[in-house]
């Protein structure tokens, strides 16, 4: 089992290799990728979305926003567990938080891919979009040396596995919070 992990370790290591050297000459949009990933964005468009909803009767934002914290934690547990280092420590802080100091599965690709597989199972005319984009995301994480390919498609799994809960979830949910979003609006 040792040699089998061994193996995959060094194919990981080298075909991430691959993808930085490809990569480099692209650095500004894989910049753009890897940061629009980050929590600010989120945030902001989780609080735009959420306003939308409120007025549109639907809970479906409050229910994304809910399982991108599920797969948070499930993220942040898987790596305190198995401590996995990143390719390099010496990135920027633009990139990292301080807290989040391990590599394995990608919070990140996670985040973008449990959002995006809920907009892909809810809104299916547009969901590709958000597909390619969770997709790039983790691309661009891998280019800038803060994850390996391993890290990426962890985290693919574990977003799309909440994003698919959430959906299979919605019912249950929207019966529970339905009744407080349609009164929210009354009071403006």
């Amino acid at each position: 089992m040792a040699k089998i992990l061994q193996r995959l370790s060094n194919w990981d290591k080298k075909t991430t290799k691959k993808i930085v050297d490809f990569s480099s000459k692209r650095i500004k949009i894989i910049e753009f990728l890897a940061l629009s990933g980050n929590a600010q964005p989120w945030l902001i468009a989780s609080i735009l979305f959420f306003v939308f909803e409120l007025f549109m009767g639907r809970s479906v934002n409050l229910l994304q926003i809910a399982m991108m914290g599920v797969n948070a934690m499930f993220s942040g547990l898987i790596k305190i567990s198995i401590k996995r280092t990143r390719p390099r420590n010496d990135i920027s802080g633009k990139f990292l938080t301080p807290f989040d100091e391990y590599s394995f599965p990608s919070g990140h690709t996670g985040r973008a891919m449990c959002f995006a597989m809920m907009m892909t199972l809810f809104y299916p005319k547009i969901g590709w979009l958000f597909l390619l984009w969770g997709l790039g995301i983790g691309f661009a994480r891998i280019a800038l040396e803060i994850h390996y390919l391993v890290d990426i498609f962890g985290g693919i799994i574990l977003g799309s596995l909440v994003g698919m809960s959430g959906y299979f979830l919605f019912d249950l949910f929207d019966r529970l919070i339905t009744p407080l979003i349609k009164w929210i609006p009354h009071i403006f």
